[in-house]
């Protein structure tokens, strides 16, 4: 397989990874916000998250991951390139 091609597979399964856990987390913060909130609070080490959350919209979820995809697009080449100029 050419390195392009192996590139190509590495991006598209990190671009669905990030994908898939974005939709997660955006359907449990719809679906249970004050149990989220906690969750996120606990993951930020007990920084209170509370006053960044804010009624979340279609639109705005659907922006969000489009954001996401295109840093973790950016992110993901750049760490290939990295990787293949400490590789040789």
């Amino acid at each position: 397989m050419a390195k392009r091609s192996k590139d190509n597979v590495i991006v598209l399964t990190v671009l669905s990874v990030v994908a898939i856990v974005y939709i997660i987390c955006a359907i449990l913060f719809a679906a249970i916000p004050t149990q989220s909130m906690m969750m996120a609070n606990s993951m930020f080490h007990g920084i209170d998250m509370s006053p960044l959350a804010k009624q979340t919209t279609l639109s705005g979820t659907i922006t969000g991951l489009i954001v996401t995809l295109i840093i973790t697009y950016l992110i993901t080449i750049l760490s290939i390139a990295i990787y293949r100029k400490l590789s040789k």
